[in-house]
Order: C-alpha cells, then sequence, then structure tokens
C-alpha cells in the first residue's frame, strides 16, 4: 500500500477548510514538532502519525494508513478549534467561558471533590 505524500494531504486538507470556511485559504499541516501542544503529521513505516507535543512529550499519539482517517483527525481538529474560538468571543455575561466551554468536565470536577463542591457554592456558574 502506497501512502499520499504529505503535499497531496495538505491539497484535499485545504479543500475542506475552504467548505468548512472560505476564509481559511491555507491551513497549513504541520510536519515538525511545535512543543506548544499542537499536533503534527509524521509518516513513518507506511503509517500517517499525528502527534500532540508539549515540552517535548508526546500528549497523544494516533497512527493510521487510512488517509481519510487521518483526514478526519485534522479536519476535527480545526472544528473544535473554530468552534472554540467561536464560543471565547460570543460568550454569555451570565457565564463564565470555561462553563460552556468545558460543562461536563467542570460539573464531574466540582462534585467529585470537597474543594469541588465548596468552590461550585460559591461560583455563579449554572451547569
Amino acid at each position: 500500500m502506497s501512502l499520499s505524500s504529505i503535499e497531496k494531504i495538505q491539497v484535499e486538507y485545504n479543500e475542506y477548510c475552504r467548505r468548512i470556511n472560505p476564509a481559511i485559504l491555507n491551513a497549513l499541516i504541520q510536519t515538525t514538532r511545535g512543543n506548544d501542544g499542537t499536533s503534527h503529521l509524521e509518516i513513518e513505516d507506511d503509517t500517517y502519525h499525528y502527534i500532540a507535543t508539549e515540552r517535548g512529550l508526546d500528549l497523544s499519539k494516533n497512527s493510521t494508513r487510512d488517509k481519510d482517517e487521518l483526514l478526519y483527525w485534522l479536519v476535527s481538529e480545526l472544528a473544535w478549534g473554530l468552534a472554540s474560538t467561536y464560543e471565547f468571543k460570543t460568550e454569555s455575561k451570565d457565564r463564565a467561558f470555561g462553563a460552556c466551554y468545558f460543562p461536563k468536565p467542570l460539573k464531574i470536577s466540582t462534585r467529585q471533590t470537597r474543594r469541588g463542591r465548596k468552590e461550585n457554592k460559591k461560583s455563579s456558574m449554572q451547569f
């Protein structure tokens, strides 16, 4: 099985990006470690590796030989970034950004610890 080159994947990825938001002309697929939490693509041993690194540590690593699965990961990350940016820019005055952005983790964490329950009582966040 022959994998598509990064250049060919980049062309397809840019097409998806334009469908999602025409203002995104060139969303560059990173191919080197940024060490800032961003993901990058490596091709090794006939496998695509999509790796998020921060401060020299791999935070996540997804591997596949399926180009469509790789494109799904790329587009999902783009959609997540766009959604979080939108939420941040349009946050409600009644709810904190974190409460909108991370409702389930906040709900779980504030109910599971004694301090969390105490903080939740003082907080104006509504779940």
